[in-house]
């Protein structure tokens, strides 16, 4: 790389620069960026493998950096890892592949040679198990589950999805547990909610990988926005994929607060746990545990560490708020006290959750 080149780079590495830009700054920060992962791993990068894709670019950009960058150019939608990127999960179209998936695997079976047990156990640990990557990331439209459902009863009432036989048990009993008087058969819809709910605990947990900074960029505090527990909080400008993980199980067969309701604080250094909406104290809210000193309270909303401070190595409670002479307002304000009696938050450790 001559010194021109290098000066180059080096004038733009201080500067500010939007993040997947088409730009020629962005192009030898990208270069740069790729020949250092080579310097420093040892590894050889397939620039013969790699692809180049732009979006609301010129033909001509595009033309020159993938000869800068030595790759092809692609476009949208493509798959990684499985997956599709840049394509719409609420359309049908979307969801062919699983669909068809489903109808390969069934239509090489001889399920008339099955019996009942063996038919569910295929419908299990099979047709169940084929959209699961998809189920893990995008939620399904009803009409895609209503077609593998009915794929799944006629294979377990015929053996075959030719063939068409009357079902005397509705598919609800027939995905109860077993103890409960059903088969175990998974309830796609239900199992799509809990996949997408997973990422709700993975937004409080995954703290390091690098996909909670670029969400946490993006909509800004996971933690309040996954334990928000008067409804899921959604912008217009949100990405379709995110209002769907807010959405997962505030539907009308699960409570609207289903995932908040079940998750419970570990104190730690009280920088993201709520006073009065988190559980924290117990197992229930401290709003519900006193009422009506949550209806005199100073603030909105503050956290837990925002009602003491710490001196030197010891921590003190600060709730002096402005308390009228309501008897059950006092009365609670001194159970309050008591209750925080031998509880402390941690300058070395962060707040978590279970």
């Amino acid at each position: 790389m001559s010194n021109d080149q290098q000066h180059h780079i080096s004038q733009y590495a201080d500067d500010t620069i939007l993040l997947g830009e088409g730009s020629w700054e962005n192009l030898w920060s990208l270069k740069s960026i790729l020949r250092g992962f080579e310097l420093v791993s040892g590894l050889k990068i397939n620039f013969y493998k790699s692809m180049l894709y732009g979006i609301d670019l010129e033909d001509k950009f595009l033309i020159v950096a993938s000869a800068f960058l030595s790759c092809s150019i692609d476009q949208l939608p493509f798959r990684f890892l499985g997956l599709p990127v840049g394509v719409n999960p609420r359309r049908c179209d979307t969801w062919k592949p699983v669909v068809d998936a489903v109808k390969k695997k069934l239509s090489s079976w001889n399920g008339r040679s099955l019996s009942i047990g063996g038919r569910v156990t295929l419908i299990s640990s099979i047709l169940s198990s084929l959209p699961l990557y998809y189920f893990a990331f995008f939620k399904a439209p009803k009409k895609i589950l209503n077609e593998l459902i009915k794929i799944q009863r006629m294979f377990l009432g015929g053996g075959c999805s030719e063939q068409h036989k009357t079902c005397w048990v509705s598919w609800k009993q027939v995905c109860l547990p077993k103890n409960n008087g059903g088969l175990g058969v998974k309830d796609l819809e239900l199992f799509n909610i809990s996949l997408l709910n997973n990422w709700k605990w993975r937004c409080l947990t995954d703290k390091n990988a690098l996909w909670y900074d670029l969400l946490k960029f993006k909509f800004g505090s996971l933690a309040r926005k996954v334990l928000n527990r008067d409804g899921p909080i959604i912008r217009r400008k949100d990405l379709n994929w995110w209002k769907d993980i807010l959405l997962a199980g505030t539907t009308n067969m699960v409570s609207e607060a289903w995932f908040p309701n079940n998750i419970k604080c570990n104190l730690g250094n009280g920088l993201v746990i709520e006073f009065w909406k988190d559980k924290w104290l117990g197992n229930e809210l401290s709003c519900n545990l006193f009422p009506s000193l949550y209806s005199s309270r100073p603030a909105e909303f503050s956290m837990v560490a925002d009602n003491g401070i710490w001196q030197n190595t010891s921590w003190r409670w600060n709730l002096s708020w402005a308390v009228n002479n309501d008897v059950t307002v006092v009365q609670e304000l001194t159970y309050l006290k008591a209750v925080l009696q031998g509880i402390t938050p941690s300058k070395e450790f962060a707040d978590s959750w279970s």
